[in-house]
């Protein structure tokens, strides 16, 4: 049986700025990891702050390429985010490279009928109510997760 994910020999660096006194280096936060997960079977990633949690969901994810090594998932090598995966983020997340309206419409851009049929029904400036619309909800969902419990 073909595993529902797979890494096979996965490395992840970063690049560490240089800062006036040390000259940029390498910062590795998954090295050599291979891994197969079939279908039907639960995984939990559990470490410490700076362990490689969030770096392999980002490959997964699709969000992140790794330095050398492949992320596979159903069999296909995975290139970039697909509709096959999702991601929900802690906290505020935005795709810096694109602008903040194109950040709320990216739900808009599905191949499908309906993602056509909202950006055919509401054109190029929905998207900046849409903007106004979540931030207020947002920052209420924000305040709302991060009080302290009773």
């Amino acid at each position: 049986m073909t595993a529902k994910i797979s890494l096979r020999n996965v490395t992840k660096e970063f690049t560490v700025r240089a800062t006036k006194t040390t000259s940029a280096t390498r910062l590795t936060a998954i090295d050599s990891l291979s891994l197969d997960v079939r279908d039907g079977e639960f995984l939990t990633l559990v470490g410490p702050s700076g362990s490689g949690k969030t770096t392999l969901l980002d490959l997964l994810a699709g969000l992140s390429t790794p330095t050398s090594g492949e992320v596979l998932v159903n069999g296909k090598a995975v290139t970039g985010p697909g509709k096959d995966r999702a991601v929900v983020f802690q906290q505020y997340a935005l795709f810096p490279w694109r602008t903040a309206s194109a950040n709320v419409s990216i739900g808009l851009e599905g191949g499908g009928p309906d993602g056509k049929k909202l950006i055919a029904a509401h054109g190029p400036r929905k998207p900046a109510n849409i903007w106004r619309w979540w931030g207020s909800r947002a920052s209420r969902t924000a305040t709302h997760t991060s009080s302290p419990a009773a």
